[in-house]
């Protein structure tokens, strides 16, 4: 525990009686002092006791009196100086070991800066003479110092005040854990601490380390207990079953090592230790199977994927069935794998059954309940078959696109009907025409119904509506002067995949051809 005492004060005939109020918050010493009644005069000085590599810590209401704090704290903005200085006993000579400032908003009232605190860490920013480098950092040697503190404005002289400061001698313990989460269930991953403990003496030699007790508690509850070698490495056991902050500690920190207690300058280890468990579980399949061995969805394939608390698989064991009621079609036992796939025919004893069946999947593994997931598939008798389809369009609606540079290529002519218009050479005429169709359908073709062709006209499919580029002359279509009645194009397997038949009518007559509708006519597959 870190005391400090009162040692000595000013005297003064208005001077009242005060109190010296000592608060110990882990290794922050704080103190507490009451004014004096005569303005302009810092309090009396208490000296500060620590160890080192601890902190000490002090308000500024503690050590300036109110008219102080009431003349800082009406300026608006203020510098808080801190200056920690060592006087060699035996030179004379002063070194200044540590200085830090920080600039606060003084408009907070004289409260706020009252209780404002300034802090020391017994940690030095140079390599002074009176400082040490350990385990990572600089820090004061055992000793006494003198700390000032220093109130600035922008239109005030700087207010200071100084405060004796003893550090007393003390072992430097650095405890630290590479993990931050552990799984302490026993399967080889993450089931322990590892970790190292370093120390120093008071002058910075090392400190042997072979066989320093370290703990792990959780809730003040030791859960683990482990030495450490001679390199200062240790493995920390816990049981399968804890749970919860686990708090790393050493013994050193509670006896005295070389004559002199031990401080922990690093900060204390706190590992999380959690359950190792299936956390839950996706479990995919189709909605619905049609086992006619046709190549379409003819089988179910099942897949089971686990998550884990772990991140990883974990050793599980579980069971997949598929029912229909209170009948098992199918029942298969598995081991642990982030991921299972099986597959049914969907068929009950080779036979096609219409109907809802359920997959069900159960997996337990780790330290966790037994999950379930649930999936329904449906069985369907359908198969493909392969329809032919006739579909009939207006002539006139179904123009789509004129890329040529005839006059006035296209007019309205019956119900239904459309003329094409060719204006001779040395215009071209090319109308692109486009029809519904199944983006099923392999190979499709156009029937020109009801037409009269006063000239020459030929018709081409395409596969794209840019049948100025991709018209094909493979399926081309004539129609000469004179010709009339229905006639169909050659079957095409031109635009594969597209939802629309693309297809051309062109010339370079003085010519018109009049057509009632077109029908398209292509094969598609269906399930029926």
């Amino acid at each position: 525990m870190v005391n400090f005492s009162r040692i000595a004060t000013q005297s003064h005939p208005k001077e009242k009686e005060f109190l010296v109020k000592k608060l110990i918050v882990g290794t922050i010493v704080t103190l507490v002092v009451s004014g004096l009644t005569w303005p302009g005069m810092a309090k009396a000085a208490t000296t500060l006791k620590t160890y080192m590599g601890q902190s000490v810590q002090v308000k500024l209401g503690d050590i300036f009196n109110s008219t102080s704090i009431h003349n800082f704290a009406s300026e608006g903005v203020g510098i808080v100086r801190e200056n920690v200085e060592y006087t060699d006993p035996n030179t004379s000579e002063t070194s200044t070991v540590y200085s830090s400032s920080r600039r606060i908003d003084t408009m907070l009232d004289d409260d706020y800066i009252s209780n404002f605190s300034v802090t020391w860490k017994t940690n030095c920013q140079a390599s002074a003479s009176q400082c040490i480098w350990a385990l990572n950092s600089w820090y004061a040697l055992g000793g006494h110092y003198k700390m000032t503190i220093s109130l600035e404005t922008d239109y005030t002289e700087p207010d200071s005040t100084e405060v004796p400061v003893a550090v007393q001698a003390a072992n430097l313990i650095s405890l630290t854990s590479k993990q931050s989460i552990i799984y302490p269930f026993k399967d080889n991953y993450r089931d322990g601490i590892s970790g190292r403990i370093k120390g120093v003496t008071p002058n910075g030699f090392p400190l042997k380390t072979r066989g320093i007790t370290v703990t792990a508690s959780i809730n003040g509850k030791v859960v683990g207990t482990t030495k450490s070698a001679t390199s200062g490495n240790f493995n920390l056991v816990v049981p399968p079953d804890a749970s919860g902050n686990l708090t790393l500690d050493s013994g050193i920190l509670h006896k005295k090592t070389y004559g002199v207690p031990s401080t922990l300058v690093s900060k204390t280890p706190v590992v999380s230790a959690k359950k190792t468990s299936i956390t839950s579980i996706k479990l995919s399949a189709p909605a619905i199977v049609y086992p006619s061995k046709d190549g379409f969805q003819d089988s179910a394939t099942i897949g089971i994927r686990t998550f884990t608390s772990v991140g990883k698989a974990v050793k599980s064991s579980g069971k997949l069935t598929v029912t229909q009621g209170k009948k098992i079609i199918l029942s298969k036992k598995f081991k642990g794998s982030p991921y299972k796939s099986f597959t049914w025919n969907g068929k009950v004893n080779g036979q096609i059954v219409p109907g809802k069946y359920l997959v069900t999947t159960t997996i337990k593994g780790g330290q966790g309940q037994p999950l379930t997931a649930k999936r329904n598939i449906s069985v369907s008798p359908k198969k493909l078959k392969t329809v032919t389809v006739n579909e009939t369009y207006g002539a006139y609606n179904s123009f789509y696109d004129d890329q040529g540079d005839s006059y006035d290529p296209v007019s309205h002519d019956g119900q239904y009907g459309a003329r094409f218009y060719s204006s001779g050479d040395p215009d071209t005429m090319l109308l692109t025409i486009a029809v519904p169709k199944s983006p099923s359908a392999k190979k499709w073709r156009i029937s020109f119904n009801n037409y009269s062709a006063y000239g020459f006209f030929t018709a081409d499919p395409c596969s794209s509506e840019d049948c100025l580029s991709d018209h094909l002359s493979v399926g081309s279509t004539t129609f000469t002067d004179g010709d009339s009645g229905t006639k169909w194009t050659p079957w095409t397997y031109a635009g594969q995949g597209s939802d629309t038949a693309y297809f051309m009518i062109g010339s370079t007559d003085w010519a018109s051809l009049y057509v009632d509708t077109f029908t398209i006519q292509y094969s598609k597959t269906v399930l029926r």
